[in-house]
């Protein structure tokens, strides 16, 4: 079995090849050394279509296997189907049921397995960590819910060195888990205090000098740890309060993009507030009890957001919520080129450049870093190629109609591939001055980024999961 990456591998017998190994394939990159279709379209280049349950995970590829997870009649799923055919292979229950109220809007499935190619990792939002043998056979399982996340655990597993790691930020005790991959134990808990609630994924950084590294984007901050240990290493400050992000690494893992871009409360109809917390108890506290509730602000718009402040679900406001809620309003991010090899704080060192022109700033997508340009889609369809090396703007165009993008964009063989929320799914010439070469328009809303894997494209939507070749 092969665990991890080049540097803490261990080797036990033959694996099946991880294709697109997890969420946005190799290291959560978006780009794999397969191709892609001459074109897209439903007559001569759809291989098959299949059925499935809704969820909003991404497809993986392991072996002659595509895995994703789906979610139906207060149950949640692991699915295998074939690669060649889309035939149903097997499908497992997750160990506990949906609650009967989830109250979030996200799905109960968002986070997508990982596999080694031997094992697959599953990350269920209302349990925790399973492993599966790839039949479908359970080998270890790590309870790690309730997560204090407001719509729901996003974050995907990855591997290295032999763990599993979950970055589990949320509202309260947030932290990185590292498990041991073959028994689910734990092996080393980061601590994150300060880290409110994100939606992001980490990604692993093996750089020429230094230990191989986890690097994690969270609220205010990214963080790189040491994979082995789970020791601090370096930070950069400056990110966004909320973050989605999968940080990229360039070819020789020198360097690290980070997309940590978010609108402060006040533009989603939030109030803003001001002054210190005991400026605002002495205003608003009534009852003199040292706390505020949502009824004791003036603001009527406060109650539909009040999660936001209430960090520990308890109805009240205190005073690290209130310096919580300060933060928040002047942290947007941006992105960010940090150059690798540093320690400790380096906001100042180590970052490149920034790029934070909110007219090409995604929400959920990635960046994408492929044959020296960083992509970046925004809701709208707006395209935006970034030179890697000092953040300049190389084109900046819409790729066609209008659509809101939630997927992440995925590139092989000189093409790259966007896939709108309505259902449109973009073919394009990658390049400094891209070009759209294709575009099918399929059934059902797209919240799952595209998977490559031997020349074949997989689109997952809410109705079905399409094959096209």
């Amino acid at each position: 079995m092969l665990l991890g990456f080049a540097g803490c591998a261990m080797l036990a017998g033959a694996a099946a090849e991880p294709g697109w190994p997890g969420f946005r394939g190799p290291n959560g990159s978006g780009v794999t050394e397969s191709t892609l279709p001459e074109a897209l379209d439903l007559d001569s280049h759809l291989l098959w279509k299949r059925e499935i349950d809704k969820g909003y995970s991404s497809p993986v590829v392991v072996g002659d296997m595509v895995i994703l997870t789906t979610h139906a009649d207060g149950k949640s799923f692991t699915l295998a189907l074939s690669r060649a055919t889309g035939e149903p292979m097997w499908r497992v229950e997750a160990p506990t049921p949906l609650p009967a109220k989830r109250g979030t809007p996200n799905s109960p499935v968002s986070s997508t397995p990982a596999s080694d190619g031997e094992r697959l990792y599953v990350l269920y939002e209302h349990f925790g960590l399973v492993c599966y043998d790839l039949s479908g056979r359970e080998l270890w399982k790590r309870e790690m819910a309730p997560f204090n996340v407001p719509h729901g655990m996003s974050s995907s597993p990855v591997l290295a060195c032999g763990l599993v790691i979950v970055q589990c930020d949320q509202d309260t005790d947030s932290h990185v888990a590292a498990l041991d991959a073959l028994t689910g134990e734990p092996r080393w808990r980061a601590e994150r205090p300060g880290f409110a609630h994100s939606y992001a994924t980490p990604a692993i950084a093996r750089p020429k000098d230094g230990p191989e590294q986890v690097i994690v984007a969270g609220s205010f901050e990214t963080v790189s740890y040491d994979v082995k240990t789970g020791e601090k290493l370096w930070w950069v400050n400056g990110m966004a309060w909320q973050t989605k992000t999968v940080p990229v690494m360039d070819e020789n893992h020198s360097h690290v993009f980070i997309h940590a871009a978010f609108g402060a409360p006040n533009e989603f109809g939030a109030p803003k507030l001001s002054g210190t917390w005991e400026e605002s108890l002495a205003a608003r506290d009534r009852n003199a009890d040292g706390k505020l509730v949502v009824d004791e602000f003036e603001f009527p718009a406060l109650k539909e957001l009040w999660f936001l402040y209430d960090l520990d679900n308890d109805t009240f406001m205190d005073g690290s919520e209130w310096a919580m809620a300060l933060k928040r309003q002047t942290a947007t991010g941006g992105v960010f080129a940090i150059r690798l090899g540093g320690e400790g704080d380096v906001s100042d060192s180590h970052v490149e450049w920034t790029y934070t022109n909110r007219r090409g700033m995604p929400d959920m997508p990635s960046p994408l870093l492929y044959d020296g340009v960083l992509y970046l889609i925004k809701d709208g369809g707006l395209l935006t190629a970034l030179n890697p090396q000092n953040g300049e703007v190389l084109k900046q165009d819409r790729t066609g109609a209008t659509d809101a993008y939630a997927a992440s964009p995925v590139a092989a063989g000189g093409r790259l591939v966007l896939a709108g929320r309505g259902g449109s799914v973009k073919l394009l010439r990658a390049g400094r001055d891209w070009e759209l070469l294709s575009e099918v328009e399929v059934e059902g809303d797209i919240w799952s980024t595209p998977a490559i894997a031997d020349g074949c494209l997989f689109v997952r939507t809410q109705q079905a999961l399409y094959c096209f070749r």
